[in-house]
Order: structure tokens, then C-alpha cells, then sequence
């Protein structure tokens, strides 16, 4: 995560180095990317860049944790709001979020994290509601394999998304 110095920087400043960040993780796998080219892009030296984070791993850690929340912000619900959804809601919030992974940096440094990145080597998602319930765990976990096999396994969308609905359907009963 980001030593304190970052933290410190005004927020435009702090945007600038995240853009540049998101700019290089979202074009090339962790294995490939450049401090060089970050530098350039956010216009700091290298000795700010690591007064900002211990290294390029540090950086790319904190990238994807920033990108998590901004892709899940939409969904972030209480537990009676959870308990509100229904299929129709996920599929559409789906669809929103692959419009979102087209069309932004975010969605771009999602779909070259899960294109180039080992799911060994993958960090485990922090999950604010750690008791969800069976279900809600097994929804969460046939939307992202939704959004993979759209994005990387090319897989038709309405396809995908339709037999995902019809998955919830059976599983929530509604």
C-alpha cells in the first residue's frame, strides 16, 4: 500500500499519479510494466515514486485495490438491499459494468488483470459482509464468472448474461 507520503499529496496531484498507474497496468501485465513509463506519464522523478510506494509490486497492489472499489462502488448495498435484489437487478448491473470495463481505465485494468494474471497469483478480494450467505456468495461468484467468460473467453454476452439469469432465477427463487 502507499507510504504516507502519497496519502499526504493534494488530491489532484494523487489523481494524476493514479491515472499514470492505471494508464500502465491497464495496458501491460505487472510482469512487463515500467516504473519509466509511470514516471513519465504522472511527471514525478523516480526518487517521488518511491517515496509514493516501496516498489512497482506496491504500486500495482494498491492500483487493484482502488480499481475494486470504484468497480464495486455501484454495488455496494446493506444487507436489506442485497436481499432486494433480484435477477433482473444483477443482470443489468452486469451490463453496466461491462459497458464501464469498455469504456474506462478502471474496466481496462480490470480486464488485463484477469486476461494476464495467474489466479494463483491473484489477491483474494477483501469482502466487506464476510457472513454472506451461501447464496449471496454463489451469485457474487457466477457474475464474475460471467464477466470472464464475456471478456476473455469471448463468449457471447446476451448468451452469457441469459443463462446467468435463468441460474439466479432457480437459485433465488424469484
Amino acid at each position: 500500500m502507499p507510504l504516507a507520503t502519497f496519502n499526504n499529496l493534494p488530491a489532484a496531484k494523487k489523481q494524476i499519479i493514479i491515472n499514470a498507474l492505471l494508464n500502465e497496468f491497464s495496458q501491460h501485465p505487472l510482469s512487463e510494466a515500467k516504473v519509466s513509463r509511470v514516471i513519465v506519464n504522472a511527471g514525478i522523478s523516480r526518487g517521488a515514486f518511491y517515496k509514493y510506494f516501496v516498489n512497482l509490486q506496491d504500486a500495482y497492489d494498491y492500483t487493484y485495490q482502488e480499481t475494486i472499489k470504484i468497480v464495486h462502488a455501484p454495488l455496494r448495498f446493506s444487507i436489506s438491499a442485497i436481499n432486494q435484489m433480484t435477477p433482473e437487478k444483477y443482470v443489468n448491473n452486469l451490463r453496466e459494468f461491462l459497458v464501464f470495463a469498455r469504456e474506462t481505465q478502471y474496466g481496462q485494468f480490470i480486464i488485463n488483470y484477469l486476461f494476464c494474471t495467474s489466479l494463483k497469483d491473484r489477491p483474494l478480494p477483501h469482502y466487506e459482509n464476510e457472513c454472506e450467505s451461501p447464496i449471496s456468495w454463489a451469485v457474487r461468484n457466477m457474475c464474475h464468472s460471467a464477466v470472464y467468460d464475456i471478456v476473455i473467453e469471448k463468449k457471447s454476452q446476451e448468451e452469457t448474461l441469459n443463462q446467468l439469469f435463468q441460474i439466479l432465477q432457480i437459485l433465488m427463487k424469484k
